[in-house]
This record gives C-alpha cells, structure tokens and sequence, in this order.
C-alpha cells in the first residue's frame, strides 16, 4: 500500500498536478453582457466565459464553424432537472473539419475525474465514420478520453487511450439513441493508476442517484486532461452544452434549483 501511493504521488509530481478543488464549467449562455456568446456569432468570441478555465476564450480551428445559439439543451429524469443555462455552440452542416479547444489546468494524478455533457447530433445522410466527437485531451494535444457519434455503426461509442499506448480502446454506449439528445456523464478512477477504470453513464433515470453506468472499461492506466475539444469531421451538424468537470457527481450533476 505505501509503495502504491508514493507512486501515485511521485507520479503527481511528474505531471506538475495537484487536486482539483474548482469545477470546470460553460453552459455558453448567449447574451450581450461580458462573458456571454453574441447568438450567431464565432463561439471563440465570448471572453471570460464560463469559470474554472485557464484559457480566456474557445479556439476556433476554422472561423464561423462553432457558432453561439441562443436555444441550448436541456435534461431531465421526469422528477429533477439537471442545472442549465440558456444557449448552447452549434457546430454547422459545412465541408471541412473543425475543432473548438480550451484548457484548463491539469487533472493529474491522485484525481478522480468526474465530466458531464448534453449533445445533440443531427441526422446525416450519408454512411461514413464520421465523427461528431466531445474529446478530453493533455494540454500537448494528445487524445486521452472521447464521447462521439460514428455515422457507419449508428452508434455512440467511449474511448480512451492508456498510459504508454498510441492505441484507441472503444466501445459502443447501450441506450444511447443515435440522432438524438444524450445526457453523458464520466468517470475516471483514478488519474495515474495502472488499474483505473473508465465508466459512462448515459441518459440516466435519476439524476440524484446515477446507478450503475452504461458501460465501464476494464482496468487501465489513467492519462491526465487539461483540455476540452469538440470536434466535427465532415458535415457534421449538431450541439454542444453544459460541459462540466469536477472531482464529484455534484460537481458535474447540479440540480436545478438546487434541489439534492
């Protein structure tokens, strides 16, 4: 036992990581006031939106791709109401990929990752795997966990990538219905142990007690994050909302009203 936890903490170290004590949060509520997204506007526009953030602002790979609008998603269990603002950044129906990115600081090791998601992926005509794609990713760049819509198995799938691999893991998520709206919610147990877990709830029946996730991994050994991209390949169209990410299911399940 005090060999495992001085690696976890010597693995801390390595990763410059400490516990996270602030949630990451931008529900992309539109409006005209600082920090809000002008609707149809570049979503990268918006400056100080949203909280817990080290970046300003989103990064927009390809201008005018992500835009703001003002009507966002929404989820409930048919008793609570998950917590969610106005607006939501929409990915248009355009030639081209696009990725919007933002960082945040480091969710290193030692840290029980908690991220939650609304996503709402339009119908598309043709069969290719194309992907329409919430991704969790290091800072450098490197995929480490995804969410996302493959238009030739008309599925929705989870990923990750262990500690030491190139290699993608992924399988498909029950429930979740393809070309609809889906509630996701992840966790990841623990950042920097060779016998983490991955497991996604999706669309669950209760807000305040999750039950037992759609699907979790096998053990792994967990990778760290420190940014979020949305990712549209092809002509993609859909919406983006309430991304969350935090250390508990309260930081990424708010109730609205503050209900518990």
């Amino acid at each position: 036992m005090k060999r495992h936890i001085r690696h976890i903490a010597l693995a801390a170290l390595a990763l410059g990581s400490t516990l996270h004590a602030q949630t990451i949060y931008d529900g992309f509520a539109t409006g005209t006031a600082a920090g809000q997204y002008p609707p149809g506007d570049n979503a990268s526009v918006a400056v100080g939106s949203g909280t817990g953030w080290s970046q300003a602002s989103w990064v927009d790979s390809a201008p005018r791709k992500f835009l703001a609008v003002a009507d966002g998603l929404t989820y409930s269990d048919g008793t609570n109401e998950l917590a969610t603002t106005n607006g939501a950044v929409h990915s248009p129906n355009a030639e081209g990929n696009a990725e919007l990115e933002r960082d945040f600081q480091t969710f290193g090791a030692g840290n029980e990752v908690w991220f939650s998601v609304l996503m709402h992926r339009k119908p598309a005509a043709h069969g290719f795997e194309d992907r329409f794609a919430f991704q969790l990713r290091s800072q450098t760049g490197g995929l480490k966990y995804s969410i996302r819509a493959l238009d030739g198995s008309k599925e929705w799938h989870a990923s990750y990538v262990p500690q030491g691999s190139n290699n993608e893991v992924t399988a498909a998520l029950p429930g979740a219905a393809y070309d609809e709206p889906v509630f996701i919610v992840g966790r990841i147990s623990t950042i920097g142990s060779p016998s983490a877990s991955f497991s996604v709830w999706v669309n669950p029946g209760n807000l305040k007690e999750l039950g037992e996730p759609a699907w979790t991994s096998p053990g792994f050994h967990a990778q760290g994050i420190g940014r979020v991209s949305l990712v549209t390949d092809g002509t993609r169209e859909g919406l983006f909302d309430e991304i969350r990410i935090g250390t508990t299911q309260e930081d990424v399940v708010p109730l609205k009203g503050g209900a518990q």
